[in-house]
């Protein structure tokens, strides 16, 4: 055997044990992208949970600030009533006053 197979022979191991580094190292590399991923579809999964929560929350949050709304419109309404008898009672008393003030300086 001269040199020049020995020499190739020897980079044929060396090209080959690279070559299976190589490959290891992207099998390796390829396990973490997969993992990566995995761990991306989980939290993507729990950030859509998270989405529907909050947004189930929102909703019940409005409907009672709507409740709360209406019921503060229905008082508001009750006042207004209850303010407006008493205006007119006052306009009547003080229609009456008056007239019983004319009716006495007469």
């Amino acid at each position: 055997m001269d040199i020049t197979h020995i020499l190739l022979a020897a980079l044929t191991v060396v090209m080959t044990f690279a070559f299976g580094v190589v490959l290891a190292y992207l099998r390796s590399l390829s396990k973490k992208i997969d993992r990566a991923e995995d761990r991306a579809e989980v939290r993507a999964a729990e950030d859509r949970a998270r989405a529907a929560e909050d947004r189930a929350r929102a909703a019940e949050d409005r409907a009672a600030n709507k409740a709360d709304h209406d019921k503060l419109f229905q008082l508001v309404a009750g006042l207004q009533a209850d303010v407006k008898v008493l205006r007119d009672r006052s306009d009547r008393s003080g229609r009456a006053e008056r007239s019983d003030r004319s009716d006495s300086a007469g």
